[in-house]
């Protein structure tokens, strides 16, 4: 695993310096450095593309969750609860997110059918 080769790497400096003079070789007779330099560019860009759009998606998600917790008024959980609603508050929260959960899960319905359409 990495954090053991890690610890190899600590404890025996020099012992990884074969490695990296046969990678110093390749890199410099293969496609040359010029090459090698451009395209961990292009990795480290796509690489923090990627991670922008699962940011994005993320918060995307996040605001949804959000937006379907607003949407819970308490009338609702009133409602849903009944006479417990008065009898046992500290459920109120659990009874809030239980509903808010049932609503994403609904919208992301109605999204996925409205792709089908």
């Amino acid at each position: 695993t990495f954090p053991e080769i890690a610890a190899l790497r600590t404890t025996y400096p020099n012992i990884f310096y074969p490695l990296y003079q046969l990678q110093l070789h390749i890199i410099a007779h293969s496609l040359g450095e010029d090459w090698w330099t451009q395209h961990k560019a292009s990795l480290l860009e796509e690489l923090n593309r990627k991670k922008e759009v699962e940011a994005k998606m993320l918060q995307k998600e996040k605001k949804e969750k959000e937006k379907a917790l607003e949407t819970v008024s308490d009338d609702m959980i009133r409602r849903k609860m009944g006479i417990k609603y008065y009898l046992m508050p500290w459920n109120i929260e659990k009874e809030r997110k239980r509903l808010a959960k049932i609503a994403a899960i609904e919208q992301d319905l109605e999204h996925q059918f409205a792709e089908i359409k």
